[in-house]
Order: structure tokens, then sequence, then C-alpha cells
């Protein structure tokens, strides 16, 4: 999406501009994507104020957005109320759709979000299979992933069979390392202590901000 609004022939002391067009465009996305999936469960004030709490979450605006400006993360927030959307239309005909293009958007954006966000849709259909005593909310979902991850194949395809020229050591040593993030390792040094507190404020502030709305 950043090198769709930097134009045909970026130059490169445009690019921040581009740049801060794209954040600017996913921040308000996501704020428009998340009022369409919650505004038909709330009163119209009530939308209005979670979509601008979800636009304002600290690990969204603050982290991911200020601190990191990590784009494909942001960007990944503008297509999980999508998705989510899709889900909950249940048997419309507009249901699968939605889903497999806001999946496949998501993979076009960010590989890790995905995953998730695949796990959270399983789980909820899951819940909507049990409650219903119907199989539909799996199939629908199942159906919705491999479509979405068939649309995203133009990217998905290539990155498989380029795993070999991927440096997986590189990928975890210093602030990649994954295992800074599990509970379980005390922090080493000041700025793993800096790092896993960090994380744990604006973790327990986005808490505290979805439970306030």
């Amino acid at each position: 999406m950043s090198a769709l609004l930097g134009g045909a022939n970026p130059q490169p002391h445009d690019a921040i501009t581009a740049l801060i067009a794209s954040a600017t465009l996913a921040l308000g996305l996501s704020g428009l994507t998340f009022w369409l999936w919650i505004q038909h469960v709330a009163k119209p004030a009530r939308a209005l104020a979670a979509s601008l709490v979800y636009m304002a979450l600290p690990y969204h605006l603050a982290i991911d957005l200020y601190a990191r400006f990590a784009l494909a993360e942001v960007w990944a927030f503008v297509w999980l109320p999508l998705i989510l959307l899709g889900q909950d239309r249940g048997k419309q005909p507009v249901a699968l759709p939605v889903m497999a293009l806001g999946l496949a958007l998501l993979a076009l954006c960010h590989l890790p979000s995905l995953l998730l966000v695949i796990g959270l849709l399983m789980l909820r259909a899951l819940i909507m299979a049990i409650r219903t005593r119907r199989r539909f909310p799996l199939t629908s979902a199942l159906g919705a992933t491999l479509l979405g991850l068939a649309m995203a194949a133009l990217l998905l395809a290539p990155a498989l069979l380029d795993q070999g020229a991927i440096s997986m050591d590189e990928m975890q040593r210093g602030m990649f390392d994954f295992r800074r993030n599990f509970l379980d390792r005390l922090p080493t040094d000041f700025d793993d202590w800096r790092f896993r507190g960090q994380l744990t404020l604006f973790t327990l502030l986005t808490l505290f901000t979805l439970l306030l709305t």
C-alpha cells in the first residue's frame, strides 16, 4: 500500500510522504472497519466510541505506529474487524467473500498476524458451532481460510519456495529472539528489562482500555 501511494516513479526524498500517508490511511481505515463490525451490535454512539478506542489502543498507536512505525502491523489492524464482520454475517451471501478477502489482505500485510487471526477465527467458529449445534460456522471459516490463502498465493507461493534464502539464525538473535517474550524467563540485562517492562505496560494498558470499552 505504501508503494502504491508513492506513485509510479517515486523519488527517495518523497518516501516519507508516502509512508505517512499510508500510516494515516491505515489508522483511519482501522476505525472504519471496526465500526462496520461493531455497529450492528452496539448503539451508534457506543460504536463510534469503541472505534476511536480501537484506533487509539496503546499497542496499536504507541508501539506499532509511533515507536516502531511497523506499517505491516498497522495495516493488520485494518483487516481483523473485516474478517470478524464476515464471520458474524453467518449465511448471508457477503459473509464468505468478506472473510476471505480480509484474510487475503491480512496475509499480504503481516503473516504472523494471519496465524493468530486464523486461530481466533477457528475458535469463534467452534463456539458458534457448539451454540447452534451446526457445522456451518466451522465449514464457513475453513472455506474462507482456504479461499483467502488461495487469493494470497501470489505472495505465499514465492515465500514458501524461497525459504532457503532466509537466514533464521539472524531472526533468533538480539531483539528478534523469540525467547524474550516468554514469561518463564527473567530478563538478563537492562535493555531486556526495559523491553519486557514496556511490553507489559502497553499490554496491560491495552487490556484496560478494552475493558473500559
